[in-house]
């Protein structure tokens, strides 16, 4: 062990710092004292490579540990702060981080200097609601508002379920000011021709938002999503509820998400006729049980069992009976026995395709056949 480890010390190449501070953590780990002290001797803090914010981190974190004087860390800080590549969010957030934890203040302040919100690429969605978090915390106003800005250039608020999937990690990541700020203008920006990631940018609103803010989603939500599709409606309509948005919900009705929706999903249309059922708009279902009994699409079992369990709760027995002959002759018989208790006894030797109870036959075994 004492041979490997000294041949390391000696020998490694000090160009990464995770390695580095990988080896440093090990060699501790083993109380391999004299190892520890070679390697250091070799300063590895100035020779890392400085693309590699989370490395150079992780480094920092580990020369102290590894009773390094306080000479190596100040060193790989200042190198750090002046010369490390500003790419990286979540590397950048976490070398602030650990420079403040050490209380590198001068550090902190040269590599905020540079203007890190400016430069950092923005495909790391996470990595940037990090980064804003400690922006934030540091009391970088103009900074966070750069970033932020930045960030909502990039989402493409006006697709509302990248903004809601942005605005659920800014807020995961306790950026909440950012989220703030993105769900004041996605609220007021934001496509909303989709009605199911309208409702979805609505809850994330509401979570990241103010209460102008989410009535301002909602009442453009419910003028302006399509009604064609019956699931989104349905979700629409639950999300605008789950907020509160009374105004919207009225809106919406007026706008007959019923008569609009395409009858031919039986699940998107067994949903809309739940949502409807559950806020007491029972006048707003109109016509769309007896259109959806006669057109919806047959190829779905379990879309046509809860259509046929939604018509049942809403009392529509015309609509409820065509829909379960509909499905019978398509060759869900046994989902058409489970609609009425009494039919397995009247239809115990099969259905005809008029509806009628098929005549008793029963099975006989071929006689024997001789050539």
């Amino acid at each position: 062990m004492a041979l490997l480890a000294g041949r390391a010390a000696q020998s490694t190449r000090l160009d990464n710092p995770s390695g580095i501070a990988w080896l440093l953590d090990a060699l501790t780990e083993a109380r391999a004292k004299d190892a520890v002290t070679t390697l250091l001797a070799r300063d590895p803090a100035a020779h890392v490579a400085l693309d590699d914010p989370f490395g150079v981190a992780r480094l920092l974190q580990a020369l102290p540990a590894a009773g390094a004087s306080s000479t190596l860390p100040a060193a790989l800080a200042s190198r750090a702060s002046q010369g490390v590549r500003l790419n990286d969010a979540r590397g950048i957030a976490q070398l602030i981080t650990t420079l403040s934890e050490a209380g590198a203040t001068e550090a902190v302040t040269a590599l905020l200097g540079r203007n890190p919100a400016a430069h950092v690429s923005l495909d790391d969605p996470y990595g940037m609601a990090y980064l804003l978090r400690v922006l934030d915390e540091a009391g970088e106003t103009n900074a966070t508002e750069v970033l932020t800005q930045r960030a909502v250039a990039a989402s493409g608020i006006d697709e509302p379920a990248r903004a809601a999937a942005l605005l659920d990690t800014l807020a995961e990541a306790g950026a909440g000011n950012a989220a703030a700020i993105l769900a004041g203008q996605v609220a007021r920006d934001s496509w909303l021709d989709d009605p199911a990631a309208a409702a979805r940018l609505l809850r994330a609103v509401r979570d990241t938002g103010t209460p102008a803010d989410t009535r301002v989603l909602a009442d453009r939500a419910a003028s302006d999503s399509r009604l064609n599709d019956p699931a989104g409606a349905a979700d629409l309509l639950r999300a605008l509820t789950d907020v509160g948005a009374t105004n919207a919900v009225t809106i919406l009705l007026t706008r007959s998400p019923a008569a609009h929706a395409h009858p031919d999903n039986p699940s998107g249309v067994a949903r809309l006729l739940k949502a409807l059922r559950e806020i007491g708009a029972d006048n707003a279902i109109a016509g769309l049980p007896g259109n959806a009994a006669g057109a919806v699409r047959l190829d779905d079992t379990l879309g046509t069992a809860d259509l046929l369990r939604e018509l049942r709760e809403a009392d529509a027995a015309d609509a409820h009976s065509v829909l379960a002959g509909r499905a019978a002759n398509a060759g869900m018989f046994t989902l058409y026995l489970e609609t009425d208790p009494t039919y397995a006894q009247l239809y115990q030797f099969g259905r005809d395709p008029a509806g009628a109870p098929s005549p008793p036959w029963k099975w006989a075994t071929p006689g024997n056949q001789t050539a």
